[in-house]
């Protein structure tokens, strides 16, 4: 049984952020910081969520992993040590459309820990609605 679900590789260069907005509003440095150091040390452990559209998968959830990448990538290209492959991304591909997508999304906020309660509640609003 499929359940429409593919985990893939791909160059970092070729990944793209869903343009529709997404449920988190506050990202800080210091967080994305403790992501690439991380995934210098570890790699990606918990793949981001993305759909493939126009040819290209877009990230629908996992931004933080995917601006953690994106620092590790800069950090290693400075000279910093880099203990794993940073020549792709693991993504796991879905084939859904916007209204999955966007309960997707919500889903995974609101289950992190420390989610801002400006964040709640648009969650809990807008899953109400979907």
């Amino acid at each position: 049984m499929s359940i429409g679900i593919k985990l893939r590789y791909f160059p970092f260069s070729e990944l793209r952020l869903e343009p529709n907005p997404r449920p988190r509003e506050s990202i800080t440095d210091a967080e994305i910081d403790e992501i690439s150091e991380s995934i210098l040390q570890q790699g990606i452990i918990q793949p981001p969520l993305a759909r493939m559209r126009d040819g290209q998968p877009h990230i629908y959830a996992g931004q933080c992993r995917y601006l953690g990448f994106e620092r590790a990538l800069q950090r290693a290209k400075s000279g910093e040590e880099c203990l794993v492959d940073l020549i792709e991304v693991p993504v796991l591909v879905r084939d859904i459309d916007d209204r999955t997508m966007r309960v997707h999304q919500w889903i995974e906020n609101l289950q992190r820990k420390g989610v801002h309660p400006r964040d709640e509640v648009r969650g809990f609003a807008e899953l109400r609605d979907v």
